[in-house]
C-alpha cells in the first residue's frame, strides 16, 4: 500500500494505492565508488546510504476520480509525500503516466522523516 500526499492542507490531499507486483519501491544503491589502483588492486569508498539517492517506481490501477487526482497533484505541486512499508518519505514526482486508470510514475525522494 502507497499513499501519495499533498505537503499543505487541502481537501482531497492524499491518493491511497495498491501498487501493483511490478512496482518497485525497495531498490537501493549506497555511496559507494571503486578507483583502480596503479598496482593492479582497487580502492573501494564506501560513503554511506542515504534515502535521498532512492528512486520509487509505482505501477497501479486506479479509479478515475483517484486518477484525477493524482494528476493533480502531480501538475500543481512540488513536494508531496509518499508513505509506504518503509516509512514517510518526502520527493516529487518526476514522471506519470495514465491511460485509462492504468497508472504509471517515479517518484524521486528527497529524504525520510
Amino acid at each position: 500500500m502507497v499513499i501519495i500526499t499533498r505537503t499543505t492542507q487541502a481537501t482531497n490531499s492524499y491518493v491511497r494505492i495498491k501498487e501493483l507486483p511490478s512496482s518497485d519501491l525497495y531498490t537501493a544503491q549506497a555511496r559507494v565508488s571503486r578507483t583502480a589502483t596503479l598496482d593492479g588492486g582497487a580502492v573501494v569508498d564506501h560513503l554511506g546510504f542515504s534515502h535521498g539517492d532512492r528512486t520509487m517506481r509505482i505501477v497501479c490501477f486506479l479509479t478515475e476520480a483517484e486518477e484525477d487526482l493524482l494528476w493533480d497533484i502531480f501538475t500543481n505541486d512540488t513536494l508531496v509525500g509518499l508513505s509506504c512499508r518503509d516509512g514517510y518519505f518526502v520527493g516529487a514526482i518526476r514522471a506519470m503516466t495514465k491511460n485509462n486508470g492504468n497508472v504509471n510514475f517515479t517518484f524521486l525522494v528527497r529524504e525520510k522523516e
